[in-house]
């Protein structure tokens, strides 16, 4: 056997061994690879809904520029979630119909339930509150001195042919201790300029007529009023509009 055969020979026996430890392929063939990548859409994949809220005021009949409104509790059926600073919060769901109720710790804004009906892989509901402070057009006031406490009614005129939140009275008043105080809705606090205190308290939804008519709200302030200034208070008020975007 010359020397080229046992070097052959070799190379063979040597390739054997290292199959037989490693478990390599032996270049004794060629091979081929065939590699298939399929990119799908899994049956059971999640599908995200993410639930924008905005606030925006009207101050003369204008529109004032929205802002994200975070620390919103909103549920998604039996699952809750926190809107963040953006006004954003994130659900994965499944596809079909689900109820969306939004509501605040403070009672800054009314609660407010809609259904969506998810069908694409990401959904986004959004969310805008428009507050309206409605002057009001009459007030009696009833003055328990027993309690220290005033009933109040407050009249104004509602918007026709709406669904509206409407809220207590928001009142900017002097007591019979001759202090200028406010009352938000739930509490009593110092006298502040009303634009720079948030109406904080109960909400009732209303559908008003076709029709041009007077409503009425009230409250019932733990304080002695003397005498309300109509041109510092006013009756807080809500539209609520909802967007359904849907991303394929």
């Amino acid at each position: 056997m010359d020397r080229r055969r046992i070097v052959l020979v070799l190379i063979a026996a040597l390739l054997l061994l290292l199959f037989n430890l490693f478990q390599t392929l032996p270049p004794f063939g060629r091979t081929s690879f065939t590699i298939d990548f399929s990119i799908g859409e899994s049956s059971s994949r999640p599908y995200l809904l993410r639930v924008y809220v905005e606030k925006t005021t009207v101050v003369e009949g204008v529109e004032t520029q929205a802002t994200a409104l975070p620390r919103l509790i909103v549920r998604l059926d039996e699952k809750v979630s926190v809107t963040n600073f953006n006004g954003y919060a994130y659900f994965s769901t499944t596809p079909g119909k689900h109820v969306v109720t939004i509501s605040s710790p403070q009672s800054l804004i009314p609660m407010y339930t809609v259904e969506a009906e998810i069908d694409t892989p990401i959904t986004e509901l959004r969310v805008r509150y428009v507050e309206h402070r409605l002057r009001i057009a009459a007030v009696n006031i009833s003055i328990d001195t027993s309690t220290s406490s005033s009933f109040v009614q407050v009249y104004y005129q509602a918007p026709v042919n709406a669904a509206i939140y409407v809220g207590s009275p928001f009142l900017t008043y002097v007591d019979f201790k001759q202090y200028y105080k406010v009352f938000t809705g739930e509490a009593l606090g110092a006298y502040i300029s009303p634009a720079n205190i948030p109406y904080q308290g109960p909400f009732t939804y209303v559908v008003t007529s076709e029709t041009p008519e007077t409503l009425l709200t009230t409250a019932l302030v733990p304080d002695m009023i003397q005498i309300i200034s109509l041109e510092e208070s006013y009756v807080p008020l809500y539209r609520v509009e909802n967007q359904l975007l849907r991303m394929t």
